[in-house]
């Protein structure tokens, strides 16, 4: 949620798994439906990013709930099929693209929680409060 589009210039030596001109079009047709979301990320109150504090960790975390699911005797995806789940994404909405400049842009993140490797939270940023007019209206 709230992430921008970005300058298309960026797809041109892109993080893996952008690799083929396929998935730079992809990526860059993604991208570009994203400005179609501006109006709704204007009419957030808020908004609050947790942040792992390196994004390879949601594919092992992927990995350690369905290897869990998997030992319940319940359905869950092999670590193939979870590379590429993931990989989808990271086509998608890469967050070394997507989410590193969210998260470090003041003006549209209130706060950003990173969240360690064990899945504790780690340091926590908090957008410094913008000057208010002190009237008060009633």
């Amino acid at each position: 949620m709230g992430v921008r589009p970005i300058d298309e210039s960026l797809f041109k030596d892109p993080p893996f798994p952008i690799i083929t001109p396929e998935d730079k079009q992809f990526a860059k047709d993604i991208n570009e439906q994203l400005k179609a979301y501006l109006p709704l990320w204007e009419r957030l109150d808020r908004l609050m990013v947790l942040d792992p504090v390196d994004y390879h960790l949601s594919k092992q975390w992927r990995k350690e709930a369905e290897h869990k699911m998997i030992a319940l005797g319940k359905m869950g995806m092999s670590d193939e099929e979870i590379d590429q789940f993931v990989d989808y994404f990271w086509r998608s909405l890469h967050p070394e693209l997507f989410i590193t400049p969210l998260v470090k842009n003041p003006n549209l993140v209130d706060l950003v929680i990173e969240i360690n490797r064990d899945h504790s939270y780690g340091n926590i940023y908090k957008r410094k409060q913008k000057e208010q007019n002190s009237s008060l209206r009633l």
